[in-house]
């Protein structure tokens, strides 16, 4: 508990000495369902900044990990072409995605703390339940699979949930990357779990940006 108090008041300094800026890349706009978070005459309440930083932070950081994770497939098909002479590279490359997502999952365990005993606005709650799911994933040809986890989430106001959904997986993802830094380590190149990483980074990301597409249409 300590800790995790220690981490918020962090965060929240370095909140108040920065610039903010609305991003929409992946699980933005997660403040508007809450009822003491956003105020519809000018898009701000009294937590607004606040979990929107968090979302900010975490998604940077996760999309530098992913960032470090695909140049790290690229050195991976260069050493299957080239002999093995690029293995220190894929070891660093791999070191810095974990060094990236570590960061965004501070940020998204504190966000899902933050919002745990917040009320949700019920206005907003029955416009996702009203909304036209059908008709939005069809017109912007989303990927069916992902869309429909979405809109468990949206459509049951289970936003809490999601937010928790971004703390478990990062820390999923994280596991993953130290075994493969271990394997490296030894010498041993696991491909299946060089896939399995791959496809929960583009899965849990691809997760935030349907959610955050629609929260920006209601």
């Amino acid at each position: 508990m300590k800790c995790r108090s220690y981490f918020v008041a962090i965060l929240m300094a370095i909140m108040f000495s920065s610039i903010y800026v609305f991003p929409v890349v992946s699980g933005n706009g997660i403040c508007k369902p809450f009822d003491d978070c956003y105020a519809p005459q000018n898009g701000i309440g009294p937590h607004s900044i606040s979990i929107e930083y968090f979302v900010n932070q975490g998604t940077a950081y996760y999309l530098k990990s992913h960032g470090d994770f695909q140049y790290a497939l690229y050195f991976l098909e260069k050493e299957n072409m080239d002999n093995g002479i690029y293995q220190e590279q894929l070891k660093s490359k791999i070191e810095s995605a974990i060094e990236n997502l570590a960061n965004s999952n501070i940020y998204y365990s504190v966000l899902y703390y933050t919002v745990l005993d917040m009320k949700y606005d019920e206005n907003v709650v029955e416009r996702l339940k009203c909304f036209d799911y059908q008709g939005f994933q069809t017109e912007k040809n989303l990927n069916p699979s992902i869309f429909c986890t979405a809109v468990e989430y949206l459509k049951n106001a289970k936003m809490k949930e999601f937010c928790r959904s971004l703390d478990d997986e990062t820390k999923g993802i994280l596991t993953t990357l130290e075994k493969l830094k271990l394997k490296l380590e030894n010498g041993i190149i696991d491909i299946n779990l060089f896939w399995q990483v791959n496809q929960k980074y583009l899965e849990t990301l691809l997760l935030g940006q349907i959610v955050s597409m629609v929260l920006k249409e209601i």
